[in-house]
C-alpha cells in the first residue's frame, strides 16, 4: 500500500495540525484590562529628568561625532595591529604554560622561572608610551628630543653593536639581545654603556642608561684636539691616541672613531691595537682619553708654575 504525502503526514502524527495556531486578537479579563486602565501615569518630572540625562549623554559624543571617519587603509592597519597584538599575546601565553609544565616536571627549577617571568617585556606599559607618543605628535605639542638632558646639554647617542646572545639554563635557552652604545655631549662629556634585554628596545634603552652613568670628563685644547699622546689597556684591547693639527680630521676606525667624535675630539689620530672587540676597544679609548691632562692640572700635581713647565730643561 503506497501512502500519499498527507497519509504519511496523518500517520505519523494524526490530526493534531503541526503548527498551532495563535488568535489574532489578545483576550483580556476584565481585571487585566481595570489593571491597565487604572495605573497611574509617571510624573512629569520624572520624564523630563530622564529627557535631560539622555540629552547629556548625547552632547557628551558630540566631539566625537565632529571627527573625521578613519579611511578603508587606516582600518585594515588598525586590525592587523590588533591581530598582531592577539597572536603575540596567544603565544605568550603558551610560552608561560608550558615553562610551569616544564617546572612541574622538573625540568625547570621556580627560580629561573621567576627570573624567566622578570625579564618579559612589559608590552602594555611600551605600548601604552608609544600611543601617548603619538597622540602628542598628532595635537602638535613641542617635542622634546629625547637626548635632552636636564642640565640643557645636547647628548648624542650611537649604536656600535646590536648582536644576539644566548643565556643557558637548567631548563633551556633564553634568546635576547646585547647592545654597546656610546654617548656624548660632542664637548668633552663621553660615556660607553652595555647592556642586555629580551627585547631590543629594551636592551637599548638599558645600554644608553647605563652609559649615562658611566660619562667622563674629556679634556680638549687647542683646535679640538686633545693635549698629549695617551695608551690604554683594556683586557685584551688595547688604544693608543695621538693628538693632530687643525685641519686633520678624526683619523680612527671602528668603535674608537666613535667615542672620539662624540667626545667632541676633531683632529686625532687613532689606533686600535690587539683584540677587535667594538666593547673592550671603546672601553680601552675611554680609559685613555680619561688619562689625559692639561697644563694646569700637571701645574698642580707638582706645586710648579704654568711658566716653569715651559721652559726647556736646564742644565
Amino acid at each position: 500500500m503506497v501512502l500519499s504525502k498527507q497519509g504519511c503526514v496523518r500517520a505519523l502524527f494524526g490530526d493534531t495540525p503541526l503548527v498551532e495556531e495563535r488568535p489574532d486578537e489578545v483576550v483580556l479579563s476584565q481585571e487585566e484590562l481595570d489593571e491597565v486602565l487604572n495605573a497611574p501615569e509617571p510624573p512629569l518630572e520624572a520624564l523630563q529628568q530622564q529627557l535631560d540625562q539622555e540629552m547629556r549623554e548625547l552632547n557628551a559624543f558630540g566631539p566625537m561625532l565632529e571627527l573625521p571617519w578613519p579611511t578603508e587603509t587606516q582600518l585594515d592597519e588598525a586590525d592587523a595591529i590588533i591581530a598582531s597584538a592577539e597572536d603575540f599575546i596567544a603565544a605568550e601565553e603558551g610560552r608561560k604554560q608550558e615553562l610551569a609544565a616544564a617546572v612541574e616536571r622538573g625540568e625547570m627549577s621556580p627560580d629561573a622561572l621567576a627570573q624567566e617571568l622578570e625579564d618579559a617585556p612589559d608590552t602594555m606599559a611600551e605600548l601604552l608610551q608609544e600611543a601617548t607618543e603619538q597622540a602628542e605628535e598628532e595635537e602638535g605639542l613641542p617635542d622634546q628630543a629625547v637626548d635632552d638632558d636636564s642640565d640643557g646639554q645636547k647628548w648624542t647617542e650611537r649604536i656600535i653593536e646590536l648582536r644576539r646572545v644566548t643565556k643557558v639554563v637548567k631548563g633551556g635557552k633564553i634568546m635576547g639581545f646585547r647592545c654597546v652604545a656610546v654617548i656624548g655631549n660632542q664637548n668633552g662629556l663621553v660615556g660607553v654603556g652595555c647592556m642586555s634585554g629580551r627585547e631590543v628596545a629594551t636592551a637599548v634603552k638599558r645600554t644608553l642608561v647605563d652609559a649615562r652613568r658611566n660619562v667622563v670628563q674629556v679634556p680638549l685644547v687647542g683646535a679640538g684636539t686633545i693635549p698629549h699622546r695617551a695608551e690604554a689597556k683594556f683586557h685584551a684591547a688595547r688604544c693608543v691616541i695621538v693628538p693632530a693639527s687643525d685641519g686633520t680630521g678624526c683619523i680612527a676606525g671602528g668603535s674608537i672613531r666613535s667615542v672620539l667624535e662624540l667626545a667632541g675630539v676633531r683632529n686625532v689620530l687613532g689606533k686600535r691595537i690587539g683584540s677587535r672587540s667594538a666593547l673592550n676597544s671603546a672601553r680601552a679609548t675611554v680609559k685613555a682619553l680619561q688619562s689625559l691632562q692639561t697644563l694646569g692640572e700637571v701645574s698642580q700635581a707638582r706645586g710648579v708654575p704654568v711658566q716653569r713647565l715651559l721652559l726647556p730643561a736646564m742644565n
